[in-house]
């Protein structure tokens, strides 16, 4: 049997059935407008079929134009039937600025095509990756990656370490998604993203093959900045600051063990050369979609200016 939950938005049919403990002071309906309801990652839209019942609603913009008339920065405007039109910024078209050009081999300025569409490289961004961006705070739109190599003391490669400690400030704004990957033959770390709380996943040489699973309390995927230490020999995780519980059998499992590194993290997701689920053998299905601060690893300075490294669809963030 399909279970119906009512959802009310703005108030309720009679105020005084609201807790005294939800307001801090006598409740009134919210006066203002609403474009967007999600549930999980589920949008509800805002039309007269979904609607069970309500009073005083009024159209927000009080013409035709409003909502996601028009998308990727386009502006409305009203002819004089009051029939509503678009005006897209370039290079989008359509009714509704929803179609991009494609591009081609020779196209992407500061990227490469992929899949028809400009995979911009760290400090562009654009349609055609057209436009150079300083990159403060590295946002990441689920198509993005970011390369971080440890430098050799003689050459500029990538060099095999004990890994000791992690240390990485996020903020996400989806409920999956994989943060960090690195790996050195069959050993490898990942961390990431898994219905909203944190999934740690890591083979070594005496344990292979485990998922740490982490007490339901340790949510994460909430828009909010988070802090994640991760130690190793002994181990220890922290998440803001508070130890987060572990099951027994994985808290002894991994108590004192070692982790090995070719030098090599992937932080936010995969390169296009590379497929997350099948290079995380299934543990991780898609890439990070929010912010990155900072990622640091064992006792060396922590990273917070990334524009060196190689990466891809990069911009800047916006959660403060």
């Amino acid at each position: 049997m399909e279970r119906i939950i009512l959802l009310f938005e703005g108030g309720l049919p009679d105020m005084s059935h609201l807790p005294t403990s939800a307001t801090s002071s006598f409740p009134v309906p919210f006066a203002g407008c609403m474009r967007h309801i999600s549930i999980d990652e589920t949008k509800l839209p805002l039309v007269p079929k979904n609607v069970k019942d309500a009073r005083n609603v009024i159209d927000c913009d009080g013409t035709p134009c409003g909502g996601e008339t028009c998308l990727n920065g386009g502006t409305c405007w009203l002819d004089l039937l009051s029939s509503p039109h678009c005006s897209c910024l370039e290079p989008y078209y359509g009714d509704k600025c929803q179609y991009f050009p494609k591009c081609t081999n020779h196209s992407c300025a500061n990227g490469k095509c992929q899949n028809s569409i400009c995979s911009c490289q760290v400090g562009f961004e654009g349609g055609f990756c057209e436009t150079e961006i300083e990159v403060k705070t590295p946002s990441f739109v689920g198509k993005s990656y970011l390369a971080v190599r440890k430098l050799g003391d003689k050459k500029r490669d990538i060099r095999p370490m004990e890994i000791r400690k992690l240390y990485l400030k996020f903020a996400s704004a989806s409920n999956h998604g994989l943060l960090l990957w690195t790996k050195k033959d069959k050993n490898y770390l990942g961390l990431g993203l898994e219905k909203g709380f944190l999934k740690l996943v890591y083979s070594m040489k005496d344990v292979r093959d485990s998922v740490v699973k982490l007490a339901p309390y340790n949510r994460v995927a909430d828009g909010l900045w988070h802090i994640l230490d991760l130690s190793f020999a002994p181990f220890s995780l922290t998440i803001d600051g508070k130890r987060a519980r572990l099951f027994e059998n994985q808290q002894s499992a991994i108590s004192n063990a070692s982790l090995s590194s070719d030098g090599l993290f992937f932080i936010g997701g995969l390169p296009s050369y590379m497929d997350i689920t099948k290079d995380t053998a299934g543990l991780f299905r898609q890439s990070f979609q929010g912010c990155i601060e900072a990622f640091g690893t064992n006792n060396e300075p922590v990273i917070k200016d990334f524009t060196p490294f190689e990466g891809a669809n990069i911009s800047n963030c916006h959660i403060f």
